[in-house]
């Protein structure tokens, strides 16, 4: 009974890694239930998993194959249901059953363990993000390797404001396997450090990399604001200018461009620009901040 509860975990463990399906139906001896679990994993249906794995948690609460595939399932599905209360829930309940399993299972199991952890974690948010950076680091450390975890690890750096681990994550994970929108995030950490030249560089090639609109837009701003700190102001005015023609209801250009003419002793022009923001984005603080000075 033990090696058929092994094996059948194993299999499990393959299809989360390389998410292919190593199962044919009754293969292995497993129960029917296992079945229906194994079925239903194969099919990404994460709900049917979570459910059967509560249902066997309350009957034996610190079974560890049982933890961990509620503890995967519970994740999964919350990525399933973002930006919701039930989301929030489900990566608590995932952290909550896999923190049990890392302390009831061998050392060699935890990679993949810390992995779904991290993760978890930096779905909860910002409250969170260094509790994410130090389990997915945990996660490498002990050899897992992911194709999402370096960006994984770089954001939940870039968030906790530790830019040299996060641009050392964000380069790997664009190495790896190169992005454009992680190449606009690498691009804001060097901003960050003040490292502009560089920062405009990366976002540059992000934004000739990319079609999307929203990737190119933050793009462009920051390239812009790189020329302000480098004193560029002429190119700084002459590229918000460019902007403004191309979208006259871009609120955060519009701010930038004031900030240009305030640089260069313009103030009217700046506050028109200032106004201009508040009008397209009533909600814009930093452009009704400048209009109350």
């Amino acid at each position: 009974m033990f090696l058929v509860a092994f094996l059948f975990f194993i299999l499990i463990l393959v299809v989360f890694i390389t998410g292919s399906s190593p199962f044919s139906s009754s293969s292995f001896g497993l129960t029917r239930k296992q079945e229906s679990m194994v079925k239903a994993w194969n099919e990404h249906n994460y709900d049917t998993v979570y459910t059967i794995t509560s249902k066997e948690l309350q009957e034996a609460p610190l079974e560890t194959d049982n933890l961990i595939l509620h503890g995967y399932s519970a994740f999964y599905s919350g990525i399933a249901h973002y930006n919701t209360t039930e989301a929030h829930n489900l990566f608590s309940e995932a952290i909550i059953s896999l923190r049990k399993a890392l302390v009831l299972t061998p050392e060699r199991e935890h990679n993949q363990i810390h992995y779904v952890i991290g993760k978890a974690y930096y779905h909860l948010g910002p409250y969170y993000y260094d509790l994410a950076a130090r389990h997915l680091s945990i996660s490498y450390k002990k050899g897992f390797i992911a194709d999402d975890l370096f960006e994984y690890l770089g954001l939940a750096y870039k968030n906790i404001s530790e830019n040299e681990e996060a641009s050392k994550w964000l380069t790997k994970a664009i190495d790896a396997n190169y992005s454009s929108l992680t190449d606009l995030k690498l691009a804001e950490v060097y901003f960050s450090q003040g490292k502009y030249a560089i920062a405009a560089d990366h976002a540059a090639t992000a934004l000739k990399a990319s079609e999307d609109s929203f990737i190119q837009a933050r793009a462009n701003l920051l390239i812009g604001k790189t020329m302000i700190e480098r004193e560029m102001l002429d190119q700084a005015r002459i590229h918000f200018l460019s902007m403004v023609e191309t979208n006259q209801s871009y609120a955060d250009a519009r701010y930038w461009l004031g900030e240009v003419y305030n640089r260069q002793n313009q103030p009217i022009l700046a506050r028109a620009e200032w106004r201009e923001a508040v009008r397209i984005d009533p909600q814009h603080a930093l452009a009704a901040a400048r209009l109350r000075t």
